[in-house]
């Protein structure tokens, strides 16, 4: 859908670091996102950082 914001992740190894500082870079900016798209590893990734969110 138009408008809406996405932020889509590629899977594997140490690129889950990367995706955590950028989902956090996001979220300190006050973007809001509407979609988390990746792979099984990035979801691992979204959700150590929706833990690490959750706690500030």
């Amino acid at each position: 859908m138009p408008g809406q914001v996405v932020l889509v992740l590629q899977g594997g190894g140490a690129l889950g670091a990367y995706q955590l500082d950028v989902y956090q870079a996001m979220h300190e900016a006050g973007i809001e996102l509407d979609w988390v798209i990746g792979t099984s590893s990035t979801e691992h990734a979204i959700s150590l950082a929706d833990g690490i969110m959750s706690n500030r």
